[in-house]
């Protein structure tokens, strides 16, 4: 396996431990759910807070938090084409 192939491994993991720790951490009273003062921690999630609760309940439950942390960055698409076009070569 490739020296970028692992490295695309390893940084996929630690983006998925991140998100499950980091919904734990605004979490913070326990309920399983994410409201407006909780995701005041994360700017860029309350600057989407409407978008990225797609039930609108205003609540944020573990499956939107993870669509919201699954989306890719205009940096995370660069390595992926990196990835795929050294894949290309190989």
């Amino acid at each position: 396996m490739s020296v970028l192939k692992i490295g695309l491994a390893m940084v996929l993991f630690s983006s998925a431990t991140w998100a499950g720790s980091t919904f734990q951490n605004l979490d913070a009273d326990g309920d399983g759910q994410i409201s407006m003062d909780e995701a005041m921690k994360q700017p860029e999630l309350t600057r989407d807070f409407s978008a990225i609760d797609k039930n609108q309940d205003g609540m944020l439950d573990a499956a939107e938090f993870a669509r919201f942390e699954a989306a890719t960055t205009p940096e995370q698409e660069q390595e992926k084409r990196m990835y795929e076009e050294k894949g290309d070569m190989e």
